[in-house]
Formats: structure tokens, sequence, C-alpha cells
């Protein structure tokens, strides 16, 4: 109802994509967000959720090239490098996932759950 109202609202979109990302609808998510990005005054967080919608499909290097892009916004994103930990974890790189879930965890904040 509020983006009838006000379609540029970059909240909205990136609450909405939330709600796609949940739902594994990863394709109105990524569309949710990426109009979020162009809306918004917040990459870090945008371009981390981008990540998790190509996580969420298993593609892994696009998700690792998004939350990069996070980080270069915002290094001390927790859930960024939190994040690109599992990415390069899942790929069987233990090693240099620990670097980032160190990076994470010295953030002391919650960490994030996938969906």
């Amino acid at each position: 109802e509020i983006l009838k109202e006000e379609p540029n609202n970059e909240k909205a979109h990136s609450q909405l994509g939330g709600i796609y990302l949940f739902a594994k609808k990863f394709g109105l998510a990524e569309r949710e967000f990426r109009l979020s990005l162009k809306y918004g005054k917040n990459p870090a967080r945008t371009y981390n959720n981008l990540g998790m919608v190509y996580l969420g499909q298993g593609k892994f290097e696009q998700a690792k090239e998004h939350f990069k892009n996070a980080l270069k916004h915002n290094p001390d994103s927790a859930e960024a490098n939190y994040n690109l930990g599992t990415v390069f974890n899942l790929q069987g790189f233990p090693d240099k996932a620990q670097k980032f879930f160190q990076s994470a965890k010295q953030q002391n904040k919650p960490l994030p759950i996938m969906p």
C-alpha cells in the first residue's frame, strides 16, 4: 500500500524484499532489493540482502560479490562478514571463512539467521 503512494520508498522496498526472501521468492526479492538500492541511502545493507538472495539459490560467486560490496560500504557489518564467511565455508575454504566469522564476532552483535 505504501509503495502506491511512495514508489521510491527505499525502506518499503527493502522490507518487501525481506518478505519475499523469507518466502524463497528469490526473483521478487531481488527486484525489490534492487529498487531499494536505487532509491536508498544504505547500500551496505542492500548489497548484503542481495547477497542473501544469491546465497539462498546456491549462487555462491554472485553472493560473494554482493557481500564484498556490502563490506566496501561498511567494513564493520557483522552480517556481511558472517555471510561472506558462510559462503567461503560452504565452498570448502574454512580458513578464509574463519577470518570473516572472527570479524563478525568482534562487532558484538547478534549474528543473522538465514531464512
